[in-house]
């Protein structure tokens, strides 16, 4: 560690360590710029905000994965459910929705989402219906 991080340990940061890169499929070599990150993670595999880093190799503390999703409902008072999906909600890159997550899932914070369904068919930007 000191060889890596120096000597002084009141400077190491498990961050600086612990970090996830969101890989999108094409994020390879000149598609790069698809994934999302490096995105410091606070947690480990025991921890609620659990992240679980490579144990060796190339990728060694680099976080491979976590929780997917995180919702938080209070059943007395569905139209103020929290969540946070680490994904994001769409895998289309030019998407305005392609990686505003990523962040939220990894400081911890969540967005409102309704249970409820007449605030969820009030507040819908678009609606997608899919018929045989």
């Amino acid at each position: 560690m000191q060889k890596n991080y120096g000597t002084d340990t009141a400077k190491w940061r498990w961050g600086t360590i612990h970090q996830i890169i969101f890989f999108n499929p094409l994020g390879m070599g000149p598609f790069r710029e698809l994934s999302v990150g490096p995105i410091e993670v606070p947690g480990s595999r025991h921890t609620l905000r659990c992240a679980s880093p490579a144990e060796s190799g190339k990728l060694h503390f680099k976080d491979m994965n976590g929780t997917s999703i995180r919702h938080i409902v209070d059943m007395n008072d569905v139209d103020h459910s929290q969540m946070v999906i680490d994904g994001s909600i769409s895998g289309q890159w030019l998407s305005p929705h392609y990686s505003d997550m990523h962040y939220l899932w990894a400081s911890g914070n969540h967005i409102t989402a309704s249970m409820n369904q007449e605030t969820i068919e009030k507040e819908a930007k678009y609606h997608l219906a899919l018929e045989p």
